[in-house]
């Protein structure tokens, strides 16, 4: 065969064309490759790095957060209790970072492109708005073509198919609407406001997109509701006298509680130290 002449004559070849009876030929060993140290070493470094990232180490409440179910969840980010789930796989979270961080670079490709050719830029991105004094995060984009307000979301298998079956949740809506808030109290007009879901180990042609008009009301309705947990929480504490009263704080117990930086096995009833999820 054409390979194996190859390799007799001491040339390297692609595996493709190699003769099929030619082999990888490696010493006989252990499989190592899940309980190799050095494995752990970099599992560590990474999983370090995702949960150190600015993103991670966000502070204020934003967008993201306002239009989750979950009170008691929102009520822990109100009182500035310190987030202690650390064991939960960052994994997910950090592949999203760094797609968004290659599509923020695809937008400002295009911007460039287009002021070379002596057109406007079109994009806006990862602009700071503030749609209230305590409700403040970073968008992704802004179309300044048809005035959208754009929010990238990647998306696993578990993912799609809940999508597919269900759209985006009421979360994702609130957390579009507040951005957009956001740019029109910056004074941007914005008629539209969208996510675009791309597949994390898939295709472009899995991604889908998701557009609604405009509408302050239901980003206001999510900040009123925020200041109104804040004050329970307020009450609950004068009311405590000093003892902890976390479990009288409504939770919304589901399957992405192990994903609440405040969840903790450790404990038994929802308490200053954190949540077991009911």
């Amino acid at each position: 065969m054409l390979g194996a002449g190859l390799q007799e004559q001491g040339i390297d070849v692609h595996p493709n064309c190699e003769d099929a009876k030619l082999k990888f030929n490696q010493p006989a060993a252990a499989d190592l490759s899940l309980t190799h140290p050095k494995r752990k070493e970099l599992i560590d470094l990474i999983r370090y790095t995702g949960n150190t990232s600015i993103r991670s180490g966000q502070v204020a409440i934003g967008p993201s957060e306002i239009g989750g179910s979950c009170e008691r969840r929102l009520a822990y980010r109100m009182a500035g209790v310190r987030a202690v789930n650390r064991t939960s796989d960052p994994w997910p979270s950090i592949q999203g970072t760094a797609i968004h961080d290659w599509l923020q670079r695809c937008l400002e490709r295009n911007n460039a492109e287009r002021v070379a050719r002596g057109l406007k830029p079109r994009w806006i991105t990862e602009k700071r708005v503030q749609a209230d004094p305590i409700i403040h995060g970073t968008s992704d984009a802004y179309d300044t073509d048809d005035d959208t307000v754009v929010d990238w979301k990647s998306m696993g298998d578990t993912a799609e198919t809940k999508l597919i079956k269900e759209g985006p949740s009421y979360g994702y809506f609130v957390q579009i609407q507040t951005y957009g808030l956001g740019f029109h109290r910056l004074g941007y007009r914005v008629r539209k406001v969208a996510l675009m879901f791309v597949k994390r180990g898939g295709l472009l042609s899995n991604s889908r997109y998701y557009e609604w008009d405009f509408d302050p009301a239901v980003a206001q309705a999510a900040i009123e509701r925020v200041y109104r947990v804040g004050r329970g929480v307020l009450s609950l504490q004068q009311a405590s006298g000093g003892a902890d009263f976390w479990s009288q704080v409504p939770p919304d117990p589901g399957a992405l509680c192990g994903w609440c930086p405040f969840f903790t096995r450790s404990v038994n009833e929802a308490c200053a130290k954190g949540c077991p999820g009911h």
